[in-house]
């Protein structure tokens, strides 16, 4: 699901969001003006948690992600 908003703001652009099983909701990550990434959890109408990590630990974070993807194969 993609929640568009109309500013130029980078934490304000239109941002891809990911279901989750639990806790039931949706993840999406944005980027910050000040050159980090703002990750969010969402489980309803409102943010949950959110955190900020930078953009070194966040590509190591994918290439973990994806990594452990790979393992599980094809569904």
């Amino acid at each position: 699901m993609v929640h568009p908003t109309h500013e130029n703001n980078p934490e304000k652009i239109p941002h891809r969001t990911y279901n989750t099983l639990e806790p039931k909701g949706e993840i999406a990550v944005a980027q910050k003006p000040e050159g980090v990434l703002k990750i969010m959890i969402y489980t309803g109408k409102v943010t949950h948690f959110e955190f900020t990590i930078t953009r070194e630990n966040a590509f190591n974070l994918a290439m973990e992600i994806l990594q452990h993807a790979y393992r599980l194969g094809e569904p």
